[in-house]
């Protein structure tokens, strides 16, 4: 009785009776001049009302949930379907889907009916198989009826099973309702064992609708793999995640024989036996159309195996080949793939300390390649001459629209070379290397030569403090105002493409961490990493912060006001190391090179760090008061700015390496 007062329907009755209540009283007050006391009791009156509704709402709720379920449980026992569509209506659980979860929890039935279908209910009840079907199909149709206008598609139970099992039965019971509005699941780092696999796949076996499975992080073993191998045999997936979970060669082999689209099976230490066993099971798997194998230490033996199979097989069109440490001698293997496979449209090979030579050797592949679109090459070591001869490759690639080469050794002739070439493509990344892209002089170097406004984006509301590009057409900005904003600026009409929202004070300052994914640091002191694209904040870093910079593919620097610069693996959330030597806040920071950075510090000083070993290498001194940003102008120039009134350059930095 109690919790029909707290429903959906009921407070949204509430809010309708009371709110013309409220007004009348309004109206009374200023038009007949009443006493203000009753006028403020007829409102106090219905706010009240309405107040309790929506606060009490989540506590009444969680100790409703162990009566009901326990009605349901009786209704099930019985096989009372009228029952238990009062229930359904009463509670109104088609509408209230949390509570159907709180109720899922604390059910004898719903928690535990998976089991029944292995007959433990009817040793321990001594009932009919017949008698606990009717039970079971009681269990299915009411869960069904109640998640029927479930309104996403997304059931993510990341890192909230782990430990507990009743919970994972409470899952596995939604699971096995077979929902046609659930397409996605996502159990990631729950570390599920081998019991709760088995019975995971017995559960996916009964689904017909779920095609999106995320489950890394879990640690499974063997065994494990091959339970939920075979509760996928006969259900074609559209991907299935399986990142960190350590699989090794025994664990690919099964998980490759899977049928889907799109497999990711990163960072599970397969080395060169995996990679056989991957490239083995590609010869039957017909259905994969994209594959991540990125960090697991393949060497070039193993990516000998891997491009091999490429060359025969012609239904991959996606593959992420990052940080396997193959070098020139992998990469020459994928060079002779490129020319015999027209059917890949993306390639990612980053840090995998491919040199000129194996540069050169994709140059060859590209020129012959008529299918790949888009190659990511970034934090590498790719150097002049290997710039140039991926240069020398894209006007005879007419199919390449998208070249990353972020973080290489390219100096002036390379990126020369590149940029020249780089008409035929939409997006070409050559930032953070030791050399600048200059720029043929075109139709717009006379506008600014002569100072002309070209557009005015507005759609802040509050002053902007920092500006980012993010490739030749985009732009970020941030704001007094609390958010990021994207703007396609040469659109002619400054058109704002997506704003970030999601800081609860300014953002003071952004770095562009990859084609797609940018870091905000704010007042609020926290860094957040945003997908831009889509508008969806990936992670968030606590930590007192001023400003932040890329120092790689997987590397963040945070200027702090506790004096100190945090490096960060932004995509674990992971501290990596703290740089400590100021005395006073640190305002900006700024990437050298591939291993030292420089921050500025209301100290009046410039520190240069070896950042990898926290090592500080020079002190810059000169001006006279806080430093207040700073950045690299080329490989050997740093330039300061400071409340001093100045600007200084500096250049001692360059000769300083870590060791």
């Amino acid at each position: 009785m109690i919790y029909k007062q707290f429903t959906p329907t009921k407070r949204k009755m509430l809010v309708s009776e009371n709110l013309p209540q409220a007004v009348i009283a309004i109206v009374y007050l200023v038009l007949v001049g009443d006493s203000p006391v009753v006028a403020i009791l007829n409102l106090a009156i219905p706010v009240l009302q309405v107040t309790l509704a929506w606060v009490l709402f989540k506590p009444v709720q969680r100790r409703i949930a162990p009566k009901l379920a326990g009605r349901i449980d009786a209704a099930l026992e019985a096989s009372d379907l009228q029952q238990l569509q009062r229930l359904r209506e009463e509670a109104q659980l088609d509408q209230d889907v949390e509570l159907f979860r709180h109720i899922c929890l604390q059910s004898t039935w719903l928690v535990d009916f998976v089991k029944d279908d292995q007959g433990t209910k009817r040793r321990q009840r001594r009932e009919s198989w017949s008698s606990l079907q009717e039970h079971l199909n009681a269990s299915l149709r009411f869960c069904s009826h109640c998640l029927d206008s479930l309104p996403s598609e997304v059931l993510d139970v990341s890192a909230a099973l782990k430990g507990n099992e009743k919970a994972f039965k409470g899952v596995l019971a939604i699971v096995c309702c077979d929902l046609e509005t659930m397409q996605t699941l996502k159990m990631n780092n729950n570390d599920i064992p081998t019991s709760w696999a088995k019975e995971l796949a017995v559960g996916l076996s009964k689904n017909h609708f779920l095609v999106h499975l995320d489950l890394s992080g879990n640690a499974f073993d063997v065994e494990g793999m091959k339970a939920l191998a075979r509760g996928l045999k006969e259900k074609p997936l559209e991907s299935l995640v399986l990142t960190g979970n350590d699989l090794g060669a025994a664990g690919a082999k099964v998980a490759i024989e899977i049928q889907t689209q799109t497999l990711k099976i990163a960072n599970n230490n397969l080395k060169r036996e995996g990679a056989e066993a991957v490239a083995a099971g590609l010869h039957h798997n017909q259905t994969l159309v994209e594959l991540d194998l990125a960090e697991n230490a393949l060497g070039a033996e193993g990516m000998q195996a891997i491009a091999s199979a490429f060359q025969r097989i012609c239904t991959i069109q996606d593959a992420n080949l990052d940080k396997n440490d193959f070098a020139d001698e992998g990469a020459e293997v994928l060079g002779t793939t490129l020319v015999h496979n027209g059917n890949l449209r993306r390639l990612s090979l980053a840090s995998n300390r491919i040199q000129d030579a194996g540069a050169k050797a994709i140059s060859k592949g590209l020129q012959e390649n008529t299918g790949l679109v888009k190659l990511v090459l970034d934090d590498n070591e790719i150097g002049d001459q290997g710039g140039e001869a991926l240069a020398q490759a894209l006007p005879a690639n007419q199919a390449l629209k998208v070249l990353h080469m972020q973080l290489n050794k390219l100096g002036d002739l390379g990126c020369k070379a590149l940029d020249r070439q780089s008409r035929a493509l939409e997006e070409l990344d050559i930032e953070d290397n030791e050399g600048e892209a200059w720029l043929e002089e075109d139709e717009n170097d006379s506008v600014l030569l002569r100072g002309r406004c070209l557009q005015t984006l507005e759609g802040h509301t509050g002053e902007v403090k920092a500006l980012c590009r993010l490739s030749t057409t985009m732009l970020a900005s941030c704001s007094d105002d609390c958010t990021v904003k994207i703007w396609h600026w040469p659109s002619g009409s400054g058109r704002c493409l997506q704003t970030l929202q999601g800081h609860r004070d300014w953002v003071c300052s952004m770095c562009r961490l990859s084609a797609t994914m940018l870091a905000s640091a704010s007042n609020d002191r926290t860094v957040k990493i945003w997908h831009w694209p889509s508008g969806r904040c990936d992670q968030t870093l606590g930590t007192s912060v001023l400003g932040v910079c890329r120092l790689n593919a997987t590397t963040l620097a945070s200027a702090s006001a506790d004096h100190t610069v945090k490096i960060w693996h932004w995509a674990s959330e992971r501290c990596l190391q703290i740089l400590e030597g100021h005395t006073g806040m640190v305002r900006g920071v700024c990437r050298l090179n591939a291993t030292t950075l420089a921050s500025a510090s209301t100290d009046h000083t410039v520190k240069i760090w070896h950042w990898a070993s926290g090592r500080c290498l020079q002190t810059l001194e000169g001006h006279t008061s806080a430093v207040t940003a700073l950045c690299r102008l080329n490989a050997s120039t740093l330039a300061t700015a400071s409340n001093d009134a100045t600007v200084k350059l500096w250049s001692a930095w360059s000769s300083l390496q870590g060791h």
